[in-house]
């Protein structure tokens, strides 16, 4: 009975794991804004967003339209939101800067509705721990519900990334694998108990 138990417990140890994890599903857009108020403004050398299929569903080649205040020549050149979705993560090849800083300034890119695997933002390497690469980023899906919001710090590094689980309803096999199991576990229980009592 006791190995019972701790099968149970374990069990339920690992569903509440698994529950705990982040699933984005449905996503249609990121926006991305600086995460500390009133200091700095936004830089994005590269957005990537990637599916569960390794698609980048942001990169302009497969359909993501990006958006956001940026500055303009003279103050900056190659600095339109669609050099921040191109492939390229080299700032020196370009990338988005905000006209605005704090929470004014952002960068948004859509896209045709995905189940997200990744996140990855590549910032400015030689402003390295300013605060142009802390980004507060949220998910979007096409009714404009937030499906994740978070904090992502750049500060010390050439890219940042979160990742995301695979959601869903479980496979018609999952399922009579678990109920198997069930089954078998009270069968194991019933069977002990009779032998407990005819003894």
């Amino acid at each position: 009975m006791t190995k019972f138990i701790s099968l149970l417990l374990a069990t339920a140890a690992l569903a509440a794991t698994s529950a705990s994890a982040v699933t984005v599903t449905g996503a249609t857009k990121i926006r991305v804004t600086n995460a500390l108020p009133l200091t700095d403004y936004v830089q994005i050398a590269e957005l990537q967003a990637f599916d569960f299929n390794g698609v980048n569903v942001a990169l302009a080649a497969n359909g993501g339209t990006p958006s956001g205040n940026h500055s303009v020549p003279p103050d900056c050149y190659n600095c339109d939101p669609v050099y921040a979705i191109n492939g390229n993560t080299n700032w020196s090849n370009g990338g988005f800067h905000s006209a605005y800083p704090a929470s004014a300034g952002y960068f948004e890119v859509s896209f045709a509705a995905a189940n997200l695997a990744s996140l990855t933002i590549f910032g400015r390497p030689e402003l390295y721990m300013t605060g142009r690469d802390a980004y507060n980023v949220t998910i979007f899906n096409g009714r404009g519900t937030t499906l994740y919001s978070g904090y992502l710090d750049g500060r010390d590094v050439a890219s940042v990334s979160t990742t995301f689980t695979a959601g869903g309803v479980p496979e018609p096999a999952s399922w009579a694998m678990l109920i198997a199991g069930f089954g078998l576990t009270g069968a194991a229980a019933r069977r002990r108990r009779m032998v407990a009592v005819a003894a």
